[in-house]
């Protein structure tokens, strides 16, 4: 089946399964690099330098390793990641907002302007989400940041517009009263007799690990980006209805989140389900941009629609660039775990 992005006013149905056809198309690729370049990374950092539990089974107790055997580990892997990692985290961030003109005006917006991007870095806890990024750069060579609005703050205010009296000149003035907004019509609805009360959301931010951040060969192709949702997820996010059409497995897609592939752990997670959440770039055919979501099984979780902010919100980032793939880059960990295993098996035959 050619994976075309259908034209047009495309069925909802047929967008999804655009979505399954590229996810699917992609997933050689990177199951090859979870398994040649990122897990090697990752293994040594959590000291699977040997993967000798993968040998046998994960059984420590298996008789096919002789008892003369030895593993030694030499942590030089583990030890520059530490250093560079460290690097990464010393560096001052600054905001800075350059003035327009030398208008007093101007120079009070950029001045705003600049407490406004230190707003946001302390609300989204832009300092924490950087220790993962850094985390997944250095490890992988690549990471993401995904930009969203989160509807689930805690943070409770009433769906309701102010109510409005004309004073003597005619002005419309405050009440005090709300006039409540019904959910479904988001239309004032002066039936009702109390308001409902709904999350007011916030801007927030998340580091997506590179297996789940999808990236086309050129960038008009947009994004794609992974998550793994329980059934108590996907009916507080989607409703009751879509989420009983998920399909929910102990693994979802044919690879695996790194964070659950460490040596020696047990990848067994709960059941849940990959929803896809896929945006295209604003172009001619589609000025505002375009986004929907969908399951790996092309099953449609939320209808196309435009890009609120008319830019695609997740944002790739690389350590070393790789050539000719503008979302791929290389870590420099990975020729230092080759160093890393060498020294290892002189001392292993120097030990045996």
């Amino acid at each position: 089946m050619a994976r075309r992005l259908p034209k047009g006013a495309a069925e909802p149905k047929a967008m999804a399964q655009y979505t399954r056809d590229l996810w699917r198309a992609m997933d050689p690729m990177y199951a090859w690099w979870t398994e040649h370049r990122w897990r090697r990374v990752i293994d040594y950092l959590s000291d699977n330098h040997w993967r000798v539990l993968d040998a046998v089974g994960h059984d420590l107790d298996d008789l096919r390793i002789p008892k003369w055997k030895r593993f030694p580990i030499i942590g030089l892997t583990l030890g520059v990641y530490s250093d560079q990692l460290g690097q990464w985290l010393q560096s001052m961030v600054r905001f800075s907002a350059s003035s327009a003109s030398a208008d007093p005006s101007d120079i009070a917006k950029a001045e705003m302007a600049e407490g406004i991007l230190k707003y946001l870095w302390d609300l989204t806890d832009l300092e924490s989400h950087r220790i993962d990024l850094g985390a997944w750069l250095l490890s992988t060579g690549m990471a993401s940041l995904d930009i969203f609005w989160d509807t689930d703050t805690g943070n409770l205010v009433p769906l309701a517009i102010p109510e409005t009296e004309k004073d003597e000149e005619g002005n419309d003035v405050p009440t005090g009263e709300l006039i409540p907004v019904n959910p479904d019509t988001l239309k004032p609805d002066p039936s009702m007799s109390e308001p409902v009360m709904v999350d007011a959301g916030e801007i927030a931010v998340d580091v997506i690990s590179p297996q789940f951040a999808r990236y086309g060969r050129k960038r008009r192709d947009g994004v794609m980006v992974g998550s793994r949702v329980s059934y108590d997820e996907a009916e507080a996010k989607y409703g009751k209805k879509i989420a009983g059409n998920l399909s929910y497995a102990r693994t979802v897609s044919s690879v695996l989140d790194l964070a659950w592939v460490h040596g020696g752990v047990d990848t067994a997670q709960d059941e849940r389900a990959l929803v896809i959440r896929h945006m295209l770039p604003r172009s001619s055919r589609h000025p505002n941009g375009l986004w929907w979501s969908a399951t790996e099984h092309g099953v449609i979780v939320q209808d196309p629609a435009p890009l609120a902010a008319k830019r695609v919100s997740t944002i790739p980032f690389r350590w070393i660039p790789a050539p000719g793939y503008w979302a791929f880059g290389y870590s420099p960990l990975h020729a230092v775990s080759h160093s890393n295993k060498g020294a290892e098996i002189a001392k292993q035959k120097q030990q045996e």
